[in-house]
């Protein structure tokens, strides 16, 4: 197949991929996930807490670690009590069995066209 013919196969399962229903409303919920100042502030707090907690578990301090991974509970859970933030989770997950279904389908139908 020539490399034009593989452009237009990409774009054309990008379009395709982006008909479906979970993956417009996945696409949707992130925009607006995108400009929700407390969940961005919460995701952001996340990842620093995590980072810091990978540090002190570098250098041995059970304890603070154990405070860090109580209060990284406590972001966690007030991030989880966001409706949009849950069902971005949702359609995340859905989005990703689809595409997961599709890169299987890809993949073998090369290994079958390669036989």
């Amino acid at each position: 197949m020539a490399n034009m013919e593989l452009m237009m196969l990409k774009e054309d399962i990008i379009k395709e991929i982006l008909d479906f229903e979970e993956i417009k409303l996945y696409l949707s919920i992130k925009e607006k996930m995108l400009l929700h100042d407390n969940i961005n502030f919460l995701i952001k707090e996340i990842k620093r807490m995590q980072k810091e907690l990978v540090n002190i578990q570098r250098v041995s301090k059970p304890e603070m670690a154990i405070l860090l991974e109580k209060e990284l509970a406590s972001v966690h859970s007030k991030l989880n009590e966001i409706p949009l933030y849950t069902q971005f989770e949702d359609a995340s997950e859905q989005a990703q069995v689809i595409l997961n279904e599709i890169s299987e389908m890809i993949s073998e139908t090369l290994n079958i066209s390669d036989l």
